[in-house]
């Protein structure tokens, strides 16, 4: 490869089209020039051309021919042959009445570590390549681009010289920079967050925009159910309290099914009267009769329905299966069946007593049931039942103690007890006394 000193005569000027191409500028741009005195002073940095190009410009072989033809398409080029890197060397062709041969560089007139490139005007003249100004255009420089980064959308890229263009283009391969840079990943900024306890929060930069939660800071410690609806109203407040409590007994059971209200009412108050003493003995209930007129006796039967396996019923207390007063046990599972209490009892010589409503398991797996008392045909006195809820031991599983008097029509639950499992099991109600 052969160098050129930096004030060389037109006449002998030569370079490598491949350096150009490839990595090779005069010498003087490369390694700064001598100073007339032989001393040394200031240049600027050298400037490796290689880095800024866009792409090679010497695909032919370097022949005799292959040089003079390359030179042909140059503007104010001669070929000086071969290079000892096997590169096509040019140079100012003698008779040209150019200043620079096309594809030619120099260090930039402006002294910064730039260059300035050679460009053909017509096919035998050339010139430094300059702006409608006569500025001299010089690179590699830095374009605008976009970042598509919604934090930091502008930015600029570096350039590169396009030797088929003989331009200054923007670097397909680079990475466009933000300006001004975007905020650092977790970065963080401060925010409102809308509570009013804690107004104050922060969101994070994720890398390509602020989170869209703000997330509250330096918050109030409150109980774990704050702001939940509470009384008649209101919410929780820190402190557990509730914003709008109303009346001390609110919901408490009154009336028939009602409960109180935020105004103090009762929600289903039934008659008037009710609860006043009315017959023999009795109280006005929510439909407006007396629980007991004073008729001679009132009827009560059990019905059973939705029976796995057996349901059978005693007087006073469990006994064998022989014993019971009333039986479900015949028919496809699940069973169902009605009794009538009043005439079991008659034939016990009995009005009242405790009656002891038990399940049993006889074909293992689940057991379940529901058992209900009317009292005068419809009226639900009382209901017991036993869910599914899964394999139970095989033997008693349920076991209800119900109060009943036929004078009166009363019907008291008095205990319940269920189990699943053998241990937890017995035959006399034990958790049921």
């Amino acid at each position: 490869m052969s160098t050129i000193p930096s004030r060389r005569p037109r006449r002998s000027r030569r370079r490598s089209l491949s350096t150009l191409a490839m990595a090779l500028i005069p010498l003087a741009l490369l390694l700064g020039a001598a100073s007339p005195s032989g001393g040394s002073c200031c240049r600027p940095p050298p400037i490796n051309m290689t880095q800024f190009l866009l792409r090679s410009a010497n695909t032919v072989p370097c022949t005799p021919t292959g040089c003079i033809n390359t030179a042909n398409t140059l503007a104010c080029a001669v070929s000086m042959g071969c290079g000892s890197d096997n590169q096509c060397i040019f140079a100012l062709k003698p008779d040209a009445s150019c200043t620079c041969y096309e594809t030619d560089f120099r260090a930039c007139p402006s002294g910064a570590s730039v260059a300035q490139a050679c460009a053909r005007t017509s096919a035998a003249s050339t010139l430094w390549q300059v702006d409608g100004a006569g500025q001299p255009i010089c690179g590699p420089t830095e374009v605008a681009c976009a970042t598509n980064r919604s934090a930091c959308p502008s930015g600029h890229v570096g350039t590169k010289y396009d030797l088929s263009s003989r331009a200054w283009v923007r670097d397909p391969a680079g990475t466009c920079t933000p300006e001004p840079a975007c905020p650092a990943w977790g970065a963080t900024q401060t925010c409102k967050t809308g509570n009013a306890r804690c107004p104050d929060g922060i969101r994070t930069f994720d890398g390509d925009v602020w989170s869209a939660t703000c997330v509250p800071q330096n918050c109030p410690t409150c109980v774990a159910n704050v702001d939940a609806p509470c009384g008649c109203g209101g919410t929780i407040a820190c402190n557990g309290a509730c914003t709008a409590p109303g009346p001390s007994n609110l919901g408490a059971a009154c009336g028939c099914g009602g409960t109180i209200a935020c105004n103090g009412a009762c929600t289903a108050p039934g008659p008037g009267n009710l609860g006043a003493g009315c017959g023999c003995g009795g109280t006005i209930q929510c439909d407006g009769r007396c629980s007991h007129d004073c008729s001679p006796e009132h009827q009560l039967k059990a019905v059973f329905n939705n029976i796995d396996d057996d349901a059978y019923v005693w007087l006073d207390h469990p006994g064998s299966t022989d014993q019971a007063i009333c039986k479900i046990n015949g028919g496809n599972v699940p069973r169902s069946g009605e009794c009538d209490l009043q005439a079991a009892l008659h034939q016990r010589g009995a009005t009242a007593g405790r009656l002891v409503f038990k399940i049993g398991n006889g074909g293992g797996f689940g057991s379940k049931g529901t058992m209900r008392i009317f009292v005068d045909g419809s009226n639900e006195a009382w209901r017991g039942d036993e869910i599914d809820n899964g394999w139970k031991h095989t033997g008693w599983t349920y076991c209800s103690k119900v109060d009943v008097n036929l004078a009166t029509g009363s019907v008291a639950h008095h205990c319940t007890s269920s189990c699943a499992l053998w241990l937890d099991c017995d035959n006399d109600c034990k958790d049921c006394p």
